[in-house]
């Protein structure tokens, strides 16, 4: 389209262009805005959370496992139904990783809970790399269409 909107910002449209980041070793991606990673009602004996809501979005009061397999399985889903394949949603895709923050954020008629990160990957499976790039690309967590969950490389 000639125009772009976000939010109340039009924006015209005067050129595009496809731009690569490779994936190597060593990277650590960090959120350039908030993850959003929702725990859904069927998992909240797993990770010992206590609400009558139907999900609930992770905040700091969970467990750190929770946050990373939620995000795991969700990019492994992304990639699954992007490229037909069919990883397994159990693979281990971040093995060190730091928590930088919380933050709420306005979300349509309410709010959303979302957290920054650091998130080191590990390439010595090259066969994964395919995955890192596609988060790297269209983001991590939900609502990533919506803008949350975009990462970028630390230098």
């Amino acid at each position: 389209k000639p125009e772009l909107r976000f939010g109340i910002y039009n924006f015209k449209v005067t050129g595009s262009k496809l731009l690569h980041i490779s994936i190597n070793q060593g990277y650590t991606l960090i959120s350039g805005t908030p993850i959003v990673a929702t725990i859904p009602m069927k998992l909240f004996e797993k990770y010992g959370i206590k609400s009558d809501r139907d999900s609930i979005e992770w905040n700091n009061t969970f467990a750190l496992n929770a946050f990373i397999d939620l995000v795991s399985h969700n990019l492994i889903r992304k990639y699954n139904r992007f490229y037909g394949t069919s990883l397994s949603e159990d693979l281990v895709l971040f093995r060190q990783f730091k928590y930088k923050g919380f933050a709420v954020v306005p979300y349509k008629k309410g709010k959303l809970n979302g957290t920054n990160w650091e998130l080191s990957i590990d390439t010595t499976n090259e066969l994964l790399n395919p995955v890192y790039q596609l988060g790297l690309d269209s983001g991590l967590g939900d609502h990533s269409s919506a803008g949350f969950g975009f990462m970028n490389i630390k230098k």
